[in-house]
């Protein structure tokens, strides 16, 4: 596991948000570089969509800690109830969210952008921890074409395409 110079404290953790006193930063921006920002408009020429996304963000990680990365693979695989719950959930280890899930938040804050980023934000806006497991579980109810709010979205880009402007579109 990458961390921090050992024996410091840190005020800012990745994304240069706060830290805990003590808490190391073990999910640094530089393992991200590779990891393009993630929009969930599908209708930019340059986006990725979101399965090519979320695989990058989920090798990034476990190059970082594999068993995280097995986590949040495990997690985004099933469906999960609106009012989950990480201590009743057996494939979550709550040594590993104390110790993430604050900077995976702060990690997808600065890998989202756009709607995506809105989703994200619109946890702390409802009052809820930043708690990145949870915003990850959001992010994949949205655009995971597997639920049907995802299903009807992508419906709607495909009988509703943005009008030609240009020749070259």
């Amino acid at each position: 596991m990458v961390q921090a110079a050992s024996g410091e404290t840190s005020s800012t953790g990745a994304r240069g948000m706060a830290m805990k006193k003590g808490q190391k930063v073990i999910l640094e921006d530089k393992y991200f570089n590779r990891v393009k920002p993630f929009s969930g408009d599908s209708r930019k020429k340059d986006e990725i969509d979101y399965r090519t996304w979320i695989f990058d963000l989920i090798v990034a990680i476990g190059k970082i800690d594999g068993e995280l990365g097995k986590e949040l693979k495990t997690l985004l695989g099933k469906s999960i109830r609106e009012d989950w719950d990480p201590s009743q959930d057996p494939d979550v280890d709550m040594g590993t969210h104390e110790r993430y899930s604050e900077e995976l938040f702060s990690v997808l804050v600065g890998l989202t952008e756009g709607d995506a980023k809105g989703i994200v934000r619109s946890l702390v806006d409802r009052g809820l921890p930043q708690d990145g497991y949870r915003a990850l579980i959001e992010l994949n109810r949205r655009y995971d074409y597997k639920t049907a709010a995802s299903l009807l979205h992508a419906f709607m880009a495909v009988v509703n395409p943005d009008k030609i402007q240009r020749v070259e579109d």
